[in-house]
């Protein structure tokens, strides 16, 4: 197996592209457009994180609420990205925190030095 891509069903692709790609900082990948000229999917990468988006469908099983429930997104910066200052920026655009970025014991494979973590949801309010 070469990788796993997640795919969210979600209400509204193309706010959402907007949004990982404006405040997360993701490239946008490749985009479908349906008849109706909005994204019917759509596929956003950054470093090596992929993932993909589709509509909610009402006739699929698998769209079927509630949705995102037991899905989290367990993102990690590079070494020279300022936790701090991303945490913010993705707040700020109006997501919602579920843990303020904080110093974890766990350090690196070597045990060298703590981490420092931040959790949010990526639903804007």
């Amino acid at each position: 197996m070469k990788n796993i891509i997640p795919t969210l069903a979600v209400a509204d692709i193309d706010a959402s592209v907007r949004f990982y790609a404006e405040v997360l900082g993701f490239d946008i990948g490749f985009t479908l457009a349906g008849e109706d000229g909005k994204l019917i999917h759509a596929s956003v990468r950054r470093g090596d994180s992929s993932l993909m988006f589709g509509r909610v469908d009402s006739g699929n099983p698998h769209d079927q609420g509630p949705l995102g429930r037991g899905v989290v997104l367990y993102a990690t910066v590079a070494d020279n990205e300022d936790i701090d200052a991303y945490f913010h920026r993705v707040r700020d655009a109006g997501t919602t925190v579920v843990q303020e970025p904080t110093d974890q014991f766990w350090g690196t494979a070597t045990g060298e030095s703590p981490i420092r973590t931040a959790t949010s949801s990526s639903s804007q309010k």
